[in-house]
């Protein structure tokens, strides 16, 4: 079974060999470590060690998560598994042997999702939820860890800070919408993988430590611009048509009560500049949505027991896209 792990890196300073430091000391090695640099203007890549393992591609300019991500995807040829992590996600020692663990033991699944830690006591995500308004987060994200809680289940997608998934499903669903660039990519992917009837499985034993936001807080209103409109993109790409009625009602609701929100945080051009950015991309996502439509194995029922359909959830939701 060859397993590549995928780094995009971009300008995460003394990170990206804390977590290439992480990855060598695993009970299982990855086959392969394909560090892929977004343009960087940092040392970064300068301070990786020499490893038969370890290949690195610098890219000219900025391609984003999702293209650099798809890069590897296509030249990694007899990979069974590709798992993405983020520089600033460091692995336990056996974080690639319980994954591996996970997919010899459950074949029926496209993806796995890992345990997100901020530090031994709080969760920073166990997979991703999907909103019947088109919104998602990370589950439990900043909550206590109680590992009784913590259980192989079903969840909607991993977050690809931490995840890992079968080749051959990239192939069929395709891998990550470069259109994207960041944000919502790995919901998206998630989304084309429930319809193809490729499941995922949160494998709460496959834990890393992740910082979050270490290089993107940099960037002030990059997050809210891109998660805000790939949302808009993910939702009307994938949803089937059977349910856009009963979806986009309760979807523009909830951009109204959030762009008031945003207006409140002195982030609502940013907000809004989604919006608008959004609305003139939905050609090119139509188009896209036609493919899409076509990978459909599951019916429109199974489709909603995948998403997160609780009323309970939406003042949650009112203090912002919470990914």
């Amino acid at each position: 079974m060859k397993i590549v792990v995928v780094i995009v890196n971009y300008n995460s300073g003394d990170l990206l060999a804390k977590c290439i430091d992480h990855l060598l000391k695993q009970t299982r090695l990855a086959d392969t470590i394909f560090v892929i640099d977004n343009a960087s203007q940092d040392e970064s890549m300068a301070t990786l060690p020499a490893r038969a393992e370890l290949m690195t591609h610098k890219l000219e300019k900025n391609l984003g998560f999702a293209a650099a991500n798809n890069i590897v995807f296509a030249q990694m040829e007899n990979t069974d598994y590709f798992i993405t992590l983020n520089p600033d996600a460091f692995p336990e020692t056996d974080f690639i042997e319980k994954l591996e663990q996970a997919a010899r033991s459950n074949p029926e699944y496209g993806s796995f999702a890992s345990r997100m830690m901020v530090n031994k006591d709080t969760v920073d995500g166990a997979g991703d939820s999907y909103h019947i308004s088109g919104l998602a987060w990370r589950n439990l994200h900043h909550r206590r860890y109680h590992p009784e809680k913590h259980h192989q289940r079903d969840v909607f997608a991993p977050c690809a800070g931490a995840a890992m998934y079968r080749a051959s499903a990239i192939a069929e669903v395709g891998g990550f919408d470069d259109s994207f660039f960041c944000y919502m990519e790995d919901v998206d992917l998630g989304y084309r993988m429930q319809l193809s009837g490729k499941r995922c499985l949160y494998v709460p034993q496959a834990a890393v430590r992740h910082i979050g936001s270490a290089i993107v807080s940099k960037y002030p209103g990059f997050a809210t611009y891109h998660g805000h409109r790939n949302l808009v993109w993910t939702l009307l790409k994938n949803t089937p048509g059977a349910l856009l009625p009963l979806v986009l009602p309760i979807h523009l609701l909830m951009s109204a009560v959030l762009g008031i929100i945003y207006l409140a945080r002195g982030q609502s051009k940013v907000y809004w500049r989604a919006k608008i950015d959004a609305a003139h991309g939905l050609g090119k996502i139509w188009r896209k949505r036609k493919q899409v439509q076509q990978l459909r194995r599951i019916t429109v029922w199974q489709l909603l027991q995948t998403y997160d359909l609780s009323l309970g959830r939406i003042p949650i939701l009112f203090f912002g896209f919470p990914r």
